[in-house]
């Protein structure tokens, strides 16, 4: 059967993405394909009362709104479909053709989180049809009572990983709940921007890479690093986003890169600078015979490290006040 585009509405999961807003680029792309290759097939819909309403191909509906005019007719195929198929059938057709687009895959993916969410008995099929043992279940529903990304991936495909890779999922949504909300908003797939935009904004994999700092002003100090440096290579950033986040990295070290006081990608040099002043602080020790517990021994290492004081005169003098009263120990 066919219906005008006009009597169309959208599926009422609809304004769970970006507030029910289609993507304007995505609408005219769909007008020049119209114009090299026509429309054919069917649009996939549902019935409620007397009206009809879309399971999914929005942009498509307004491309040939825009292109034809709201009187033009589409063939369309009625779906006698619970709700559960009715968001599916939305989301998964959004995730398949919205590929490499940050935007419309995170709000996806967090839409079915929500929806998952507000869906307990869901959730619990979900974990049962995984093939947990009673135990894991018990544990997930005691530690995590919410959708993981394990429980999406599978809500997703149960089979495979044909629509979105798991990994790909917990990015999404670590970005999502983790980074700073304006990092968010600059976040953009590289390939579709300017020159210009790339220059402001920061890359899904830089974004990644920030979800893992837990303060949100030091997300921010650390994107504007990274932006600076002379190390342009993403992956070679994460590697140092990692040295950076390494335990044993001085917060001295931490503060001076985020001052920019020098280029991250030197981050290695000041490191081994730590570990050169440990051992000879250790040979020094030695050598003068000093008997220091493990406390005041790594307080003489950081106040050296960090005031930058001469080793030598230190361990020499009785210094264990000296430490207390600049609360090193």
């Amino acid at each position: 059967m066919k219906i005008k585009v006009s009597e169309l509405k959208p599926n009422p999961f609809k304004k769970e993405i970006n507030k029910g807003k289609l993507n304007y680029e995505q609408v005219q792309k769909l007008k020049q394909n119209l114009d090299k290759l026509g429309f054919f097939g069917s649009l996939p819909v549902f019935k409620k009362g007397d009206k009809y309403f879309l399971i999914s191909g929005h942009h498509r509906v307004q491309a040939l709104k825009e292109k034809f005019g709201k009187d033009y007719e589409v063939a369309v195929d009625v779906k006698d479909y619970i709700e559960d198929q009715i968001f599916r059938g939305m989301v998964i057709e959004n995730l398949t053709h919205r590929a490499g687009d940050f935007r419309e895959l995170k709000e996806n993916i967090v839409a079915i989180e929500s929806y998952i969410n507000t869906k307990p008995e869901i959730l619990g099929k979900l974990r049962e049809s995984r093939n947990l043992s009673p135990e894991k279940i018990k544990h997930l529903q005691t530690q995590n009572p919410e959708a993981t990304s394990s429980d999406i991936s599978f809500w997703i495909d149960d089979k495979s990983e044909n629509v979105i890779y798991h990994d790909e999922v917990t990015q999404l949504l670590n970005i999502h709940h983790r980074l700073d909300e304006d990092l968010q908003e600059e976040v953009s797939k590289k390939h579709d921007k300017t020159r210009a935009e790339r220059e402001e904004g920061i890359s899904y994999t830089q974004a990644v890479y920030l979800s893992g700092i837990k303060d949100k002003q030091e997300q921010k100090d650390l994107a504007k690093v990274l932006k600076n440096s002379r190390e342009q290579r993403v992956r070679e950033q994460g590697k140092l986003i990692s040295m950076y986040k390494d335990e044993n990295t001085l917060e001295k070290v931490k503060k001076q890169v985020r001052k920019g006081e020098f280029d991250i990608a030197d981050i290695s040099f000041h490191i081994r600078r730590k570990e050169e002043i440990e051992e000879k602080l250790f040979n020094r020790f030695n050598f003068v015979n000093i008997s220091l517990n493990r406390d005041e021994q790594e307080a003489t290492k950081k106040a050296c490290i960090e005031e930058k004081l001469d080793v030598e005169n230190l361990v020499k003098r009785n210094h264990l006040s000296w430490l207390k009263e600049n609360k090193y120990l």
